[in-house]
């Protein structure tokens, strides 16, 4: 695949990956009800093992952004592609934002 292809959102997401009206009362909720979503439509993700990547990274510095917005990551092993979720959240979350907002957006 040419780079300038492999940059196209279009390749990395699907409409099932784009989730409205999320709830959870915190990061850890919000990310579980994200990554749920994703494994239910990606079926040969190791779930457990984009939890705990996730929860690793979070450990390591917060994902939180600015103006509303968060981008929690991580790398699964096994899988040969990148998959992007977009998640917007009914209400703003904690996401240790560089500005001390809470996300109501979440690139993943």
């Amino acid at each position: 695949m040419d780079r300038r292809d492999s940059m196209r959102l279009r390749d990395h997401m699907t409409p099932e990956l784009v989730l409205a009206g999320v709830t959870g009362p915190d990061r850890e909720a919000v990310l579980d009800a994200v990554a749920r979503s994703l494994c239910q439509t990606v079926p040969e993700l190791d779930c457990k093992a984009v939890w705990d990547g996730l929860m690793e990274r979070e450990k390591k510095t917060a994902t939180g952004l600015e103006r509303g917005v968060a981008v929690p990551h991580t790398t699964v092993r096994g899988l040969d592609r990148t998959l992007l979720v977009v998640a917007q959240l009914a209400q703003g979350v904690d996401f240790g934002a560089l500005d001390g907002e809470p996300v109501d957006l979440i690139f993943m």
